[in-house]
């Protein structure tokens, strides 16, 4: 056969191997097209959620690609009830449904969602977030402290998570409500499992008021009348721009919570649906979130941001609470703060 042969032989070798790595990406890509022509001649798209973040999402996505879309906004528990409704009588109005990870996971296990199947901008998420193939991660809400910043001298402020139960801050602590869902509970179920029952029965010492209204909480804080607020969410920092206030971020990390994305079952409008999932993590969708001070699961965090909103979106994670304990952890919770 010769050199020539064998150089031969190795190109049209080395050519079966592209040939043989690109049909997948063309297949796919075939895939995905077929997808977004059926959107687009399913002619519509409905989201039920809550938020300005999705709104924004909905709007964008319509936006880009056309396709009528509207969002029902209203709380997890009444939203979730209408599509166990809809699923009963046979009468699905939901294509997509985006709430937290423990109404998400409940939901699934309920049977209430089918799998998304390939999505082209699934690959983009980023660790510790992941796609399980039902329940999408499209941001996440980060949160830890907040300072008065007239009356805390950086010096004196917490440095971790269990600075925060030293005696100096008996009766000066403001503390997202743990007894339920939401950033307070999550606090409560990490610090748990990280330190133990007594890491919060030490916190309860310090008699901490409970603030059920985060937007409030805040502001008290501002004012001076608390001077450490524990359970705030970064994506409430924007409001707050021009007062006292000091976002601490203790050395382990800040807690987080994800907000998923579902294709609900019997949706009328699957691959728009599919579609919508999709978008949410496309680099402009990400950027939206971004915005809204919210955390990116594909890391994505604009150059136009301000530096300081730019810190919160990229803080180190530390660790959430698990979707399926939320029961027995507020059981526990309701024990503890009486």
């Amino acid at each position: 056969m010769g050199h020539h042969g064998s150089t031969l032989s190795r190109a049209l070798i080395g050519a079966a191997v592209l040939c043989a790595l690109a049909t997948p990406v063309r297949a796919q890509d075939g895939e995905w097209a077929k997808v977004v022509a059926a959107a687009k001649q399913e002619g519509g798209l409905m989201v039920y959620g809550a938020g300005p973040v999705l709104r924004a999402l909905v709007t964008g996505f319509e936006k880009k690609y056309g396709i009528p879309s509207n969002m029902l906004d209203g709380r997890a528990s009444e939203t979730r009830e209408r599509i166990r409704t809809e699923q009963v009588t046979g009468r699905v109005n939901a294509d997509v449904f985006t709430s937290g990870a423990v109404t998400t996971t409940n939901m699934k296990a309920e049977g209430r969602f089918v799998e998304h199947g390939p999505l082209p901008n699934a690959g983009k998420i980023v660790a510790p977030f992941g796609d399980d193939g039902t329940l999408l991660p499209y941001t996440a809400n980060v949160l830890a402290a907040l300072v008065n910043s007239n009356i805390v001298k950086p010096a004196d402020q917490p440095k971790s998570w269990r600075d925060m139960i030293d005696p100096k801050w008996q009766g000066k602590v403001l503390l997202d409500e743990p007894r339920t869902g939401g950033v307070g509970y999550v606090f409560f179920a990490v610090t748990y499992e990280k330190y133990g029952r007594e890491y919060q029965e030490k916190f309860a010492a310090l008699k901490p008021v409970i603030a059920p209204d985060p937007a409030l909480a805040a502001r008290r804080l501002a004012t001076g009348e608390f001077p450490l607020y524990v359970g705030f969410a970064f994506h409430d920092y924007k409001g707050l721009k021009g007062l006292p206030v000091r976002v601490v971020i203790p050395e382990e990390g800040g807690l987080y919570s994800t907000l998923n994305g579902a294709i609900v079952k019997g949706a009328p409008h699957p691959n728009a649906a599919r579609m919508f999932m999709n978008y949410m993590l496309e680099d402009d969708a990400q950027a939206i979130v971004a915005n809204f001070g919210s955390r990116s699961t594909t890391g994505m965090a604009p150059a136009e941001l301000p530096e300081d909103i730019r810190t919160l979106l990229q803080a180190k994670l530390f660790a959430s609470s698990k979707p399926d304990e939320q029961a027995a952890m507020n059981k526990l919770a309701v024990e503890i703060y009486k």
